[in-house]
């Protein structure tokens, strides 16, 4: 027999009682033994490991690394743990062994095989060997398993067990196995000993203590050099890239080496979030990785309480650990995420597979409905998993379609009520017996026991519901549970434009709280009626929707059972004394803008004559403002507005780089501008959008538009509205930006041939009504913006401006955003642009509602050189 011998990390898994669960059930066994090689193949191939054999349902593998093995190790096993859990040995042992085109042989193969079969499921054992490969690395904790006697090995070894979040972690003399187990340490053999070497010459000491002097104050040296001089620029490239965890991680470093570096200091509040927590119990482990790297990257951060802690201040997915108590899993901002005192659930106090929820009160921020009131909703549970065939089968096999005690809504189908019978003849499976339309023979396919439950109406859903002392989630707790602001995170992450159905928790795309398949897999079927024909909404969308579907509303006939067609349920810890606002008709207002009437040419001449005003004297006043910037200087201006007998105020950003006349863009902001009373010409946020714009050589109108920071009036939300109030102030806004065009056109400094729109969010929906009022804009640039689905009177519908637009147009859109989602509302702002084809972009990047800087950049300056030419030429 030929082969090659080589140093290797050997692992042996099997599945704990697969034998008798053959026995019991043999497709439920091949089903789990499927589900287990799909998990071992998947994070084997991660760690670079290489599978050598299968032997029924158990495995041997091989790797480069005992660090790689371990870490494979931790990983398949957090998988297996997860819903439906598999009862996995593993162990693992290091070893010269021979390798032959089919197999690997030798005395370490045999060892590792009797550590896995001592071992217990969800552990990962280790011999001495390995733990002396990896004992410093300090995010590899394990702990002593005991001392044990191998059949036809010579030698007592010591296992290790790794002790790490979600494992088992066996205490010393409880394994069982075919060995002989030590209570105690054996002796050790001083004949085989090192000894010390006490006669070492004092010059070599001397040496060696002066070189480690050296080596020290020299290397503390060298680091804050590199802390002070080059991570700085590291970070800011980095920031400039969109690559802020990677910034954050390097300035973690820096910080720690040069804490009151002002160059390091500035990127304190960009980068990070200071964090004070309490828990109870009073010690929780915090760890954190990035939101889509793998979860045998997570690392240990501290142990609580923290007080004051610099954590990253973007997204970040959290895990909370502590002995007894379930571990929490979130994904977000430290920022909001974090209570100040948060409370860990113990184990047992929560049903199995459910996840709590605190009590919150966030406004929905899903197009369609996001003009609903914020609702408070109490602490609640809700399903990790969607319900899925196993589970739904309990319900048939128990009287789920003959007993009307589940059925607690009228079956109300059109004008007419059915009876119970006559509903239950309409839910049939393809055989005609009582189940799922993707079922037959009143049982779901084989092999997708721990699929989703589909082809479900609203009926059946309710009425499963009702069995397991559950309710469906109203539109409010669904709107808390799926974080869809978090959607670039999760929808990369989760199976939406896939190619079919997949296992519950398969995708990794978690809510913020932990909650699998919230996007994507089965749509959810949610309690609340729509005014759509008296349609149930139906949210999240499935496999088979585009990936937008996440973060729009949705609403289908309660008795729609598509293959689609899914749900989870939710439980009450605590009854809402507004439950009947939390379960109320939800009006859900979706246009198709594309097939929607638009004014005629003479129509919009009269629309346009409500921008119209006397060309009266502006009475124009300037301020120079005191600023920080070495790039640009501030003048404060006020003017009379259009209206009103009003003040209105504006501020000039103009270059020091460049010469007079300048190229100039007016700024239109977003809704945060609604709830801010003060314009802070130093530090106003936006500048971080704007600044790169004055650094090219150009200058910046920022007008402080009616209804914004200290002009500010009633309206409290952007949602356009069909109130004579909204109208008034939308026309306001129009002649604050051609009041701001007049003012700019008094100013010689000032090339009015060479004037452009920007826009972000709000103040790009708006670039529809202000490019078609205004020829003096020579392009428009819209960052994040798109149109409402919220009504308003024909004479400031944006519909009807949008085909007036004849400017450049660039439109810079993230694919996942939450509030303009691409197909119903970006694609038709920009089809229904009157811009020639061939002078209107739309540029789409895998972001929600921010874009990366860099892409920022890089568009904005090539399209105003493009359409206004290049600075100073």
């Amino acid at each position: 027999m030929s082969g090659s011998r080589q140093l290797a990390a050997i692992m042996f898994t099997d599945i704990q009682g697969y034998t008798s669960l053959m026995q019991q059930s043999e497709p439920a066994a091949r089903e789990l033994r499927q589900r287990h090689r799909e998990i071992f193949e998947s994070e084997t191939a991660k760690f670079k490991g290489k599978i050598i054999n299968y032997f029924g349902d158990g495995t041997l593998s091989i790797f480069e690394s005992a660090v790689s093995a371990v870490k494979c190790g931790h990983a398949l096993q957090l998988r297996f743990r997860s819903k439906p859990a598999i009862p996995v040995r593993i162990g693992i042992h290091m070893g010269d062994i021979m390798v032959t085109e089919v197999d690997v042989i030798g005395d370490s193969v045999n060892i590792a095989s009797r550590i896995e079969s001592i071992g217990v499921p969800g552990s990962v054992l280790i011999s001495g060997k390995v733990y002396e490969e990896i004992k410093n690395h300090d995010e590899l904790l394990v702990k002593s398993a005991g001392f044990f006697s191998f059949k036809n090995d010579s030698k007592e070894r010591e296992v290790f067990a790794l002790d790490l979040p979600n494992l088992v972690v066996p205490e010393t003399g409880t394994l069982a196995g075919k060995t002989e187990q030590r209570s105690e340490l054996p002796k050790k053999n001083k004949g085989k000993q090192f000894k010390i070497i006490r006669n070492i010459m004092l010059a070599i000491v001397f040496l060696s203590v002066l070189t480690m002097i050296f080596w020290s104050v020299w290397s503390k040296k060298s680091n804050e050099n590199w802390a002070r001089k080059e991570a700085p620029l590291q970070i800011q490239e980095l920031i400039d890239l969109g690559q802020n965890w990677e910034a954050f991680r390097i300035w973690e470093k820096a910080i720690n080496l040069s804490d009151e570096d002002p160059n390091l200091l500035k990127f304190e509040a960009l980068l990070s979030y200071s964090l004070s927590l309490t828990t109870e119990p009073e010690k929780v482990s915090i760890y954190r990785k990035p939101f889509d790297a793998d979860d045998h990257t997570y690392e240990l951060i501290g142990i609580t309480p923290f007080n004051q802690k610099r954590v990253f201040s973007g997204q970040t997915a959290w895990m909370l650990v502590s002995p007894g108590y379930d571990t929490l899993y979130k994904l977000g901002r430290a920022r909001g995420l974090f209570n100040d005192h948060l409370i860990m659930p113990k184990i047992g106090e929560i049903p199995q597979d459910m996840v709590k929820v605190d009590h919150f009160e966030f406004s929905v921020m899903i197009p369609g409905i996001d003009h609903l009131e914020a609702e408070p909703v109490n602490q609640f549970l809700v399903d990790r998993f969607e319900v899925t065939n196993v589970d739904f089968k309990n319900f048939v096999d128990n009287g789920g379609y003959t007993n009307p005690e589940y059925w607690k809504y009228p079956l109300e189908k059109g004008n007419q009520v059915l009876s119970f019978e006559e509903a239950m003849d309409l839910f049939k499976d393809a055989t005609n017996r009582s189940g799922p339309s993707t079922w037959e023979l009143g049982d779901f396919p084989d092999g997708t026991a721990q699929y989703p439950v589909t082809g479900i109406s609203w009926f059946e859903a309710a009425a499963y519901a009702a069995f397991v002392d559950k309710q469906l989630p109203t539109i409010y707790h669904w709107n808390t549970i799926a974080t869809t602001w978090y959607s670039e995170l999760i929808v990369p992450l989760s199976n939406l434009a896939g190619t079919g159905l997949a296992p519950v928790g398969l995708f990794k795309g978690l809510s913020s709280n932990g909650i699998y398949d919230i996007a994507g897999n089965a749509r959810e079927w949610c309690l609340n009626s729509s005014n759509r024909n008296s349609e149930r909404f139906i949210m999240g969308g499935a496999w088979s929707d585009a990936s937008y579907a996440f973060t729009d509303a949705g609403t289908e006939d309660p008795w729609n059972r598509s293959p689609l067609n899914g749900f989870r349920c939710i439980q009450y810890i605590t009854e809402n004394e507004n439950q009947e606002n939390l379960e109320k008709r939800v009006d859900f207002y979706f246009r198709d803008f594309l097939n929607e009437p638009i004014a005629s040419d003479v129509e919009f001449q009269l629309i346009k004559r409500q921008f119209d005003y006397d060309n009266t004297p502006l009475n124009a006043a300037i301020k120079k403002i005191d600023v920080s910037s070495e790039d640009w200087e501030v003048e404060e201006i006020s003017f009379d507005a259009a209206y009103g007998n009003e003040i209105m105020m504006a501020y000039l950003y103009l270059p020091k780089n460049s010469k007079p006349p300048y190229q100039t863009v007016i700024y239109f902001t977003g809704s945060g501008a609604l709830f801010r009373d003060k314009f802070n010409p130093d530090s106003e946020f936006q500048l971080r959008y704007l600044d790169f714009i004055i650094k090219s050589g150009r200058a910046v109108l920022f007008p402080i538009y009616q209804s914004t920071y200290h002009r500010d009036d009633e309206v409290t939300s952007d949602y356009p509205n069909e109130t004579n109030y909204y109208k008034e102030r939308f026309i306001m806004w129009g002649k604050d930006l051609r009041r701001s065009l007049d003012y700019l056109a008094t100013r010689e400094d000032i090339d009015m041939e060479r004037v452009a729109y920007f826009g972000y969010s709000w103040g790009a929906s708006n670039a529809g009504m202000m490019g078609a009022i205004e020829d003096r804009l020579k392009c428009l640039i819209l960052k994040c913006g798109g149109l409402y689905h919220q009504p308003a009177q024909r004479e400031v519908d944006l519909i009807n401006y949008l085909p007036r637009v004849t400017q450049p147009v660039l439109m810079l859109n993230g694919i996942h955003d939450m509030f303009y989602p691409l197909q119903s509302s970006q694609i038709p702002l920009f089809e229904l642009l009157g811009t020639d084809p061939s002078m209107k972009q739309h540029k789409l990047y895998d972001v929600n509602h921010v874009i990366p800087r860099n892409v920022l950049v890089t568009e904005v300056l090539s399209w105003l050189d493009t359409y206004l030419g290049e600075v100073n030429e």
